[in-house]
C-alpha cells in the first residue's frame, strides 16, 4: 500500500479548519501511502507539512526562475518575468498529470475548479462547507452543473451531505460522510489556566466565555455585543468575560465589534486576542466555549473544546454542531435572547456546566473521532484505487 501515492490540493495553509484537518489527515495516512500536497495559496502552517509529506508544492512553485541575465533582459525588452493565475495552474496540472498519481483528492470547495481541469478519474473533492461559503466562491449554477462532475464528494458532516443533496441536486450514493475532526490526543498546554489567567489579568472568579474562529459574519463575531449587553441585562451581577481568539492585529472586522462595544458601554466585557499558536491553552482556561456562527459545517473548534471538557453554547440550525449536541441545548436560531439564556444558566450553575462538557467529550470520543473518520477515508481511497 505504501507505493500508493496519493496528492492532496488545498486552498492555502493558513491556521484554519480546513488546512489543520488536511495537517491530522495526513499525520495518520503518512505512513500508508506516498503523500504529496499542493497548496493553491501558501499560509503559516505549510511547513508543518514538510515532515509528513514526499512533495509539498505551492502554485509558486511552478513560477519561472530567472537568473539575473535573464531577469535585466526581461527589464530591457518589457517582458513580463511571472506567469499569471491561469498559466501556473496550467503548468501544475502539467506536473500532476506527468506525475500519474493514484488518487487525487481536493480540499474544500475552492479547489473544485482546478480539479475539473484534471483528467484523472480517479479523483474527490473533501467539502467542508454549506452555502454560504460554497457561493462564496462559486455561483449556485456553478456548482450544480460542475460538482457533479467529480466522481467521488467526501461530506464533513451529515448537514454537508443533506445540503448538497438538496440545494445541489447532487445524487446522494455519491456522497460519504466522512466527519471533521482533530487529533484527541493533543491536549498540550504551555501556560496552565492559573498562569494564562493571570498574564492576561483576569480573576479566578470570573467566568470565561471564549470563542476561537476567524472574524467574520458566517461566524457570528458580530453579535457578540448584542450577547454580551443581553447577558448584562439580565444578570448585572455575574461576572464575566468574552475572549475572543482569531484574526490578526488590526483585524478590521474585530475592531468593528470594538467600536460596537463600546458604543453600548460594555467594552470591559471583552478581550481580542489575534491568532495564537498555543489554542489549548486558552480552551483550557475557558469556562463555556461559545459558538455563535450562522453556518458551520463540523466545526473543529468543537472536537477541541470537547477534548478539555468544555461546554458550547450554539444555535440551533447552523450545521452540524446538531450533529452533536442536544437540541435542548442549544439556542433557537440567531435568538440572542435565548443564547444569552443558556449560558446564563451554565455561568450560574458549575455542576451542569461540567456535566455538559465531560457528556460533550464522550459523544466526540464514541462518534466522530479521528480514528472513526480516518477508517472511512481509507476504505474510500481503497474503492478508487
Amino acid at each position: 500500500m505504501s507505493s500508493k501515492k496519493i496528492l492532496f490540493i488545498s486552498q492555502n495553509a493558513s491556521r484554519s479548519g480546513a488546512p489543520i484537518l488536511l495537517l491530522s489527515i495526513i499525520q495518520k495516512l503518512h505512513l500508508d501511502f506516498d503523500i504529496d500536497v499542493l497548496f493553491l495559496q501558501g499560509g503559516e502552517i505549510l511547513e508543518e507539512f514538510n515532515p509528513l509529506s514526499t512533495n509539498i508544492l505551492t502554485i509558486n512553485s511552478f513560477q519561472k526562475k530567472y537568473n539575473l541575465y535573464n531577469k535585466i533582459t526581461a527589464t530591457l525588452t518589457q517582458r513580463k518575468t511571472l506567469l499569471n493565475k491561469e498559466q501556473l495552474e496550467k503548468k501544475a496540472i502539467d506536473y500532476i498529470v506527468n506525475k500519474n498519481y493514484d488518487v487525487i483528492i481536493g480540499n474544500t470547495i475552492a479547489t473544485l475548479h482546478f480539479l475539473l481541469q484534471l483528467p484523472k478519474t480517479n479523483k474527490a473533492i473533501y467539502l467542508h462547507e454549506l452555502t454560504y461559503a460554497l457561493e462564496a466562491n462559486y455561483s449556485k449554477n456553478y456548482i450544480v452543473e460542475n460538482l457533479s462532475k467529480i466522481p467521488k464528494i467526501f461530506a464533513g458532516s451529515d448537514s454537508v451531505k443533506e445540503n448538497l443533496k438538496c440545494r445541489y441536486s447532487i445524487n446522494e450514493n455519491r456522497i460519504e460522510t466522512i466527519h471533521s475532526f482533530v487529533d484527541e490526543k493533543d491536549s498540550k498546554i504551555v501556560l496552565t489556566n492559573v498562569e494564562l489567567r493571570n498574564k492576561l489579568m483576569i480573576s479566578s472568579d470570573t467566568v470565561i466565555l471564549g470563542l476561537m474562529s476567524t472574524p467574520e459574519l458566517r461566524k457570528g463575531t458580530d453579535l457578540l455585543p448584542q450577547i454580551a449587553k443581553c447577558i448584562v441585562k439580565k444578570q448585572p451581577q455575574l461576572d464575566f468575560k468574552i475572549v475572543n481568539i482569531g484574526g490578526k492585529e488590526n483585524d478590521s472586522f474585530i475592531n468593528q465589534v470594538r467600536l460596537d462595544a463600546e458604543k453600548i458601554n460594555i467594552s470591559d466585557k471583552f478581550i481580542f486576542i489575534p491568532s495564537t499558536t498555543n489554542p489549548n491553552d486558552f480552551i483550557n482556561m475557558f469556562d463555556l466555549f461559545l459558538l455563535p456562527s450562522r453556518e458551520d459545517p463540523f466545526p473543529l473548534v468543537m472536537h477541541m473544546s470537547g477534548n478539555f471538557q468544555k461546554p458550547i453554547i450554539a444555535f440551533k440550525d447552523s450545521g452540524g454542531i446538531s450533529e452533536v449536541i442536544p437540541q435542548p441545548q442549544l439556542a433557537e436560531y440567531l435568538d440572542i435572547e435565548d443564547y444569552s439564556d443558556k449560558i446564563i444558566e451554565l455561568c450560574l450553575n458549575k455542576t451542569k456546566r461540567l456535566q455538559y462538557g465531560k457528556e460533550l467529550k464522550e459523544t466526540l470520543n464514541s462518534n466522530f473521532s479521528g480514528d472513526i473518520s480516518i477508517a472511512k477515508l481509507k476504505a474510500a481511497i481503497s474503492e478508487m484505487l
